[in-house]
């Protein structure tokens, strides 16, 4: 067993299920109801002590009354685990569980990837659902569904409505809870390469961006470099894709400067 992964509880048939060893799957690790980031904080940080006892906190996940510490504090829920790490505990079903939604679920995890796929394309009000059910084939080292997932989400052309926005965001979230890898980067460049940036789609380009700063700029500087000399943007779009790259700093206003002087005398910047 690999030292990242953790064996742990037992599954209806007896055989252990294991899960990895990161701080996701901690019972110290807590994440803001409304933190779409994947990212959160440990309980066991003492400068979160004197928040524990507000419901808010405690009961519903809102880190309102301490938002500024929870963002300081906060932290990628993928990195490895410390030495107090602790596997949440799987709480039983509650009895006034929806029983159709329930099962929805169990159906849902005997399909197979082919037919979940096809699922995506004619139930798109199950689609999250759906994503996190093709999530959980991935992480338990599906390869078929890794594989078949990604020459899928790799396919689909430009995003071009609001509800393809939508549908493209929901994917790129569920990228971000697997562990780190190179399909990965490759699919989000792949988006940014086939998605114009404008105002349609300005949420998709800030959702991939923010996911790919994560990486080291080792892993991602190479293809993002790649994306820009292929792809005509717009300054500022350009410039953020840099920073994220680590080709240039977010205070290194030198440059930016050089550009408004130049824009200011020709009119407003507009996107690509």
């Amino acid at each position: 067993m690999d030292e990242n992964e953790y064996e742990g509880f037992d599954s209806e048939d007896g055989e252990s299920i294991v899960l990895d060893r990161i701080c996701q799957n901690c019972a110290y690790f807590f994440q803001d109801d409304k933190d779409e980031d994947d990212m959160g904080i440990c309980s066991l940080d003492k400068a979160f002590d004197p928040y524990w006892d507000d419901k808010g906190v405690s009961e519903n996940l809102d880190f309102s009354v301490c938002r500024e510490l929870y963002q300081k504090r906060r932290f990628d829920s993928q990195r490895d685990a410390c030495d107090h790490y602790e596997q949440v505990e799987i709480e039983e079903l509650p009895d006034d569980i929806n029983i159709d939604t329930l099962l929805r679920f169990e159906m849902r995890q005997s399909l197979d990837i082919g037919q979940l796929l096809e699922l995506l394309e004619t139930r798109p009000g199950e689609r999250r659902d759906v994503l996190h059910t093709i999530y959980m084939q991935i992480r338990e080292g599906n390869q078929e569904a890794s594989d078949r997932f990604f020459g899928y989400y790799n396919g689909l052309g430009p995003a071009v409505s609001l509800e393809d926005v939508a549908f493209r965001i929901e994917i790129v979230t569920m990228l971000s809870w697997l562990p780190r890898d190179e399909h990965i980067v490759a699919a989000y460049v792949r988006e940014l390469a086939r998605t114009p940036s404008n105002n349609t789609t300005r949420r998709l380009y800030t959702e991939i961006l923010s996911k790919l700063e994560r990486y080291p700029e080792a892993e991602i500087c190479a293809p993002l470099e790649k994306l820009l000399a292929e792809v005509p943007y717009s300054y500022r779009i350009k410039r953020r894709i840099r920073e994220v790259a680590g080709l240039i700093r977010s205070d290194d206003d030198w440059e930016r400067n050089v550009f408004l002087f130049f824009a200011n005398q020709d009119g407003d910047e507009k996107d690509t």
